[in-house]
């Protein structure tokens, strides 16, 4: 070959080379996803409502088991009043309900907004006092107590930030499964004993009132960390 045409094929065999391959790096992670960033799964959080099942507030703690499950365990406190009236005689009644409950809520149809699915157990403390007296200044005293459970389940909507934030706004049917025992009722010097019935009689109207099956609205907040 001559020394001329040197030059010219090493310039062939240059351009005929592929370029070498660049050395690619690790995978780049996935992003996560809008599901991921709401989830904040294993994190635990606080949890604030107004009404709520057989309460006027409750709290509790949080926490989420999945991207779309969490799980609550609060208390709830409720007061009750009533009164009776006879011809000669009148007793006024205060009442406290408290409510520890266990429930499941599961997030569907949506991320940040969604449909949300509530089913839980739970179990009303009631108490029910009442005192009060004749016009001869006789006095009655009315007690009744219990501790009721409970089934519960709702449906409502459900919002959701990054940041942990969530609200919920549920409605749902809350079923007892019982009622309470037996009143006492105990009276002093001549208190008639038809008034004593009839007032008996009203309040454990009234108490088994606060035992009685029925649908619940509840506005909750809560945080997770």
């Amino acid at each position: 070959m001559s020394l001329r045409l040197l030059p010219l094929v090493l310039s062939l065999c240059l351009l005929a080379t592929p370029a070498a391959a660049q050395v690619a790096g690790p995978p780049a992670a996935p992003s996560p996803g809008p599901e991921a960033d709401l989830a904040k799964v294993g994190h635990f959080g606080l949890q604030l409502a107004l009404l709520g099942p057989a309460s006027l507030l409750s709290g509790g703690l949080v926490y989420q088991v999945h991207p779309r499950v969490e799980l609550n365990l609060g208390l709830g406190f409720q007061s009750a009043s009533a009164k009776s009236d006879t011809t000669t005689a009148t007793a006024s009644a205060s009442g406290q309900l408290i409510t520890p409950f266990l429930r499941g809520r599961s997030v569907l149809l949506g991320e940040r907004h969604g449909l949300l699915l509530e089913g839980g157990l739970a179990a009303t403390r009631i108490k029910l006092l009442a005192d009060g007296a004749n016009s001869f200044g006789d006095s009655i005293h009315y007690e009744r107590s219990g501790l009721v459970p409970m089934l519960l389940l709702g449906t409502g909507y459900n919002f959701r930030t990054e940041a942990g934030f969530r609200f919920a706004l549920v409605a749902g049917y809350m079923r007892y499964l019982g009622g309470l025992g037996a009143s006492t009722v105990t009276t002093t010097g001549s208190f008639d004993a038809d008034d004593r019935a009839r007032m008996r009689t009203s309040f454990d109207r009234s108490s088994d009132d606060l035992a009685k099956s029925r649908v619940y609205l509840e506005l909750s907040f809560g945080w997770l960390f």
